[in-house]
């Protein structure tokens, strides 16, 4: 019981197939039914073991070949009572794996392998306009400046997998060529290198282009982050030296009213306030007492 628990623990409920999600959905019930090891049945490989009594062999003594019959429909075989344990078991994953409105499409089916056709034959089956609507929508698919390369990258491999799934191969060729077109003007110089180096070059293919676009994408982030950071360096460092300036001028002008003042200290105070040559005191000759005295 823990077993399938586990089993129909691997879908999540917007896995169900609901009509519009049909290759994601048969990959990953394929996996499901491998796992259980149910995968052979549901395709046909592993088919229902035959009877063990043969149509040709003769009749016991007293019977018929209606009771013959009617003995083996009765008393299947026990290899083909445990094929019947494993297709109703992959035949009840499948049947609880889609959502309610597409029940009735398989309601009647009576082995997986009947219930997997029906649905195939709906969801998977070559439509032509559904392959023009798929191509239409991955050539109008763009990367926008700003948006991560995974998750657009993500949305071309979609469009890949839904039209491989009705038989539409897209060649590495028209994908690479498909996706460089599609990237923003930021990346049109990256573009152009790879194009002129895959020139000739038909080994080159869809992974690899992954691979590079990746490293470009992380490349550039990385290259953004320390640039921001020089930024707000310069920044703070501008700030500095305008403080610094600021402050230097400050202090020139503080040390230039210093040294007028002292002149005009010199200038007034100690020019007129000379040494006295009559009375050797501090002041002008002629404000001298001395002087002034003598001559009253």
């Amino acid at each position: 019981m823990a077993e399938q628990t586990n089993i129909f623990g691997m879908l999540n409920a917007e896995d169900k197939l609901d009509g519009t999600n049909y290759p994601m959905w048969a990959y990953m019930m394929r996996h499901v039914l491998v796992a259980k090891q149910l995968w052979d049945i549901v395709i046909g490989s592993d088919e229902r073991p035959a009877s063990s009594s043969s149509p040709n062999s003769p009749s016991p003594s007293g019977t018929t070949d209606a009771d013959n019959a009617s003995s083996s429909t009765q008393l299947p075989t026990s290899s083909q009572l445990k094929w019947d344990g494993k297709d109703a078991q992959a035949h009840a994953l499948i049947a609880l794996s889609v959502k309610r409105h597409i029940v009735p499409h398989i309601r009647s089916c009576t082995t997986s392998k009947s219930a997997w056709d029906v649905l195939k034959n709906l969801y998977a089956q070559r439509n032509e306009a559904r392959v023009a609507m798929l191509k239409r929508q991955l050539e109008e698919t763009r990367m926008q400046e700003g948006e991560s390369m995974d998750a657009f990258l993500t949305k071309i491999k979609d469009f890949k997998e839904q039209l491989l799934n009705i038989d539409e191969v897209i060649s590495d060729k028209q994908l690479v060529s498909k996706v460089l077109a599609a990237l923003p003007d930021s990346y049109q110089g990256f573009a152009t290198t790879i194009r002129l180096l895959t020139r000739g070059k038909e080994s080159f293919n869809f992974d690899e282009l992954i691979s590079l676009l990746l490293q470009e994408f992380q490349s550039r982030a990385n290259r953004d982050v320390l640039n921001s950071g020089d930024q707000a360096f310069a920044t703070s460092s501008k700030f500095k030296g305008q403080q610094g300036r600021k402050q230097s001028n400050l202090s020139s002008k503080g040390n230039d009213a210093s040294t007028f003042h002292d002149a005009r200290c010199l200038l007034f105070s100690h020019a007129k306030r000379a040494k006295c040559r009559i009375c050797h005191g501090f002041h002008m000759l002629r404000y001298c007492l001395n002087i002034v005295l003598n001559n009253q």
